[in-house]
């Protein structure tokens, strides 16, 4: 993935990813291989382009933005793959709800105000990194500080798919 801070989108992914978007939490092969058995199934029903899990069990942030979610075509594949979708333990859950409550709380004590906490459970973590990042300018540089200070207590899977 290209450094931090080189276009716009790349910024966004690094916060979306930061938010859960880039796939399921935790690193067991059992995971992996589910996330390897999910994105042949998406591309079986539909989507050619759905990216391979890294080896963490983590989607390409960059490769899932390329996909339109919100299309029948998207939907319909989702829902065919529904049953092989990775699912992260509770426990890996937590852990890394714990983490990005201490990077948002980190984000905001190093002058993003207004950075919001993310639940990976709720399915929503993606669509409030994304919504925040409309509202700012993440290239500013406060903003590139505030994340490069706060990137190290990121949860690992999410460094993974960041390339730290």
């Amino acid at each position: 993935m290209a450094s931090l801070g080189t276009t716009t989108s790349t910024t966004e992914s690094h916060v979306v990813a930061a938010a859960g978007g880039g796939g399921g939490s935790g690193s067991s092969s059992a995971l992996v291989k589910q996330a390897v058995k999910y994105a042949q199934c998406m591309r079986k029903h539909g989507e050619p382009d759905f990216p391979d899990p890294d080896g963490a069990g983590s989607f390409s942030i960059a490769g899932l933005a390329s996909l339109d979610r919100n299309s029948s075509q998207f939907q319909s594949a989702a829902k065919d793959c529904q049953a092989l979708r990775p699912v992260p333990s509770a426990q890996a859950l937590t852990q890394d709800n714990t983490a990005l409550l201490k990077f948002s709380t980190c984000m905001r004590s190093h002058g993003e105000l207004n950075f919001p906490d993310f639940d990976l459970g709720s399915g929503s973590a993606a669509r409030v990194a994304q919504q925040y990042l409309k509202s700012i300018d993440p290239l500013a540089p406060a903003f590139q500080a505030a994340f490069q200070a706060c990137r190290p207590l990121l949860p690992p899977v999410i460094g993974s798919a960041l390339g730290s």
